[in-house]
């Protein structure tokens, strides 16, 4: 990387400049065929520092920290489309991710002033002291990504964002494999175990409905027939006759669905709930391993 002298006026591009920089060097020590795919990325990389927040004033979307899922989001989507080989969308969303990362590399406590320092090293400088790794699992991304942490120095934040840049470059280029067996085995699990809470929900829900619509029906005899003879007997207004009886009705409706079965359908619910999110991990999981969502 050339060195850059700073001045207020080309602020964006030196920053800017530094994200290209960095990524640049990372395709070359990975070694990854220039194409399509590195050619989006380098136009994108920017990107992030160009978007408006909701059209306000604020000149950019805040993006320098906490926004780690935001970045697995990215990631996960540009494996997706890089394993069914679509390069440009690929490309698009690893560059926000890139760009993401390499910024939380940096101390927000003094970011433009660290932006700063760092436009005016030669990065390349920094590539020997800078390792990777593959990450193979969606859960070894999770990991990795909320394990990033700022720098308060200008040469550790190249190295830190180097390091993460080559090892997410890496991750998402890896090749296609075939996931795991216990994770296959989990997901048919699972899908029993779900089917059998679904089909108890049903069930109960259908014998629930009948008994809160019997309940109701008991209730209403019981207590709103008679109070509304009652009143229409007592020199009352019909409007506050209308009321007592409307708000007597919603009561009645409230404690006909209340009892064992609601409480039974809504343990049940919750397991449901359940079953699902660790069928959503366990394919995003197969996901990582094979590009089939």
């Amino acid at each position: 990387m050339r060195k850059l002298k700073f001045n207020k006026v080309d602020n964006i591009f030196m920053l800017c400049q530094s994200h290209r920089d960095i990524t640049n060097i990372a395709i070359d020590n990975l070694g990854i065929k220039r194409g399509e795919f590195t050619r989006t990325i380098l136009r994108n990389i920017c990107s992030p520092d160009r978007v408006r927040k909701y059209n306000r004033r604020e000149r950019f979307a805040p993006h320098h920290w906490g926004r780690h899922q935001d970045i697995i989001d990215y990631v996960f989507k540009a494996r997706m489309c890089y394993l069914n080989n679509d390069l440009k969308l690929a490309g698009k969303y690893l560059a926000w991710a890139l760009h993401l990362i390499q910024d939380h590399c940096v101390s927000t406590s003094k970011h433009d002033i660290l932006e700063r320092s760092i436009a005016q090293e030669h990065v390349e400088n920094y590539i020997k002291s800078s390792k990777s790794k593959t990450l193979y699992s969606f859960k070894d991304l999770e990991e990795y990504i909320y394990g990033i942490t700022p720098k308060d120095n200008p040469k550790e934040a190249i190295i830190s964002a180097l390091c993460h840049t080559m090892t997410v470059l890496k991750s998402v280029v890896a090749e296609k494999r075939e996931p795991p067996s216990d994770l296959l085995k989990s997901i048919c699990s699972l899908t029993e175990c779900l089917k059998v809470v679904q089909a108890t929900h049903r069930k109960i829900e259908k014998e629930w409905r009948k008994k809160t619509k019997i309940k109701f029906l008991i209730y209403n005899l019981v207590f709103l027939l008679p109070l509304f003879a009652f009143l229409s007997l007592v020199k009352i207004q019909i409007e506050v006759i209308l009321f007592v009886t409307s708000l007597l009705e919603l009561i009645i409706y409230s404690v006909s669905r209340r009892g064992k079965l609601l409480n039974e359908l809504r343990k049940l619910e919750k397991e449901e709930h359940s079953i699902l999110e660790e069928i959503y991990t366990i394919n995003k999981e197969i996901a990582w391993h094979s590009g089939n969502v």
